[in-house]
């Protein structure tokens, strides 16, 4: 039984991977529609089908907002970057509003 879980295990992973690819393809063949495939020749389009083909499990790749394709190492510390500045922001904005509504001052 022992086995069974864990083949199972092993080719759900698998599943995912390759459904993954599936769906960075359609993401990336979506925006570049959506942008009337401006900036977009064909080989760049074959180039970048293929980096997101035979990206391995170690060097996974992912789609950005443009529809460039990235390593996902490099899109995880963008969106930290992105998750950072929205706090500060809404830090920001709550300091705001205690010191304009509720008259309290916000020391740092």
């Amino acid at each position: 039984v022992g086995d069974l879980e864990t083949a199972v295990g092993d080719i759900e992973k698998e599943r995912d991977f390759y459904f993954g690819k599936l769906r960075s393809i359609e993401l990336f063949l979506q925006i570049k529609q959506d942008q009337n495939w401006e900036g977009c020749d064909r080989e760049d389009l074959v180039e970048n089908l293929f980096k997101v083909l035979y990206a391995t499990v170690d060097e996974n790749v992912i789609v950005d907002d443009e529809g460039n394709i990235v390593p996902a190492e490099l899109a995880a510390e963008e969106e930290e970057y992105e998750e950072e500045d929205l706090l500060e922001g809404a830090l920001e904005g709550a300091d705001d509003f205690l010191a304009t509504e509720l008259g309290v001052e916000v020391v740092e």
